[in-house]
């Protein structure tokens, strides 16, 4: 995925608003009431749209992304309908999942962009938690 930060960087930056739109995925809303209370881990939150909405029901949320536009756009939109999230680009292979820390770890529209053998290191990495 390294390679690809200076795709996601277009995209994003050529974007006039929003690459994916603020409205979160409807199946994290439909399943939301199970998550327990905590902190949520989104990665690849991109412009923050799954993000914003457990922020805004009061979850502790953090994500990570590639693109420094995209962390840039999740932070603003957080900032501008008055939610707090901690975002930063870093890359999902490399970050380290901290154990029993989230309610929730979402890997939303990431996973395809990566071959199978990294597929299967991600999620082994995220599942330890």
């Amino acid at each position: 995925m390294t390679g690809n930060k200076g795709i996601w960087e277009r995209q994003y930056d050529q974007a006039e608003n929003f690459l994916w739109s603020l409205r979160p995925i409807q199946t994290l809303v439909d399943y939301s009431p199970l998550v327990k209370e905590g902190n949520v881990l989104d990665l690849g939150i991109g412009e923050g749209r799954n993000a914003l909405y457990f922020a805004n029901k009061g979850f502790e949320v953090a994500g990570i992304d590639i693109s420094e536009t995209a962390i840039k756009r999740s932070l603003t939109a957080a900032k501008e309908i008055g939610v707090t999230i901690n975002a930063e680009v870093n890359e999902i292979k490399k970050f380290e999942v901290e154990e029993n820390t989230y309610s929730l770890i979402i890997l939303a529209n990431v996973l395809n962009f990566f071959n199978d053998k990294e597929i299967k290191e991600i999620i082994k990495r995220a599942k330890k938690d």
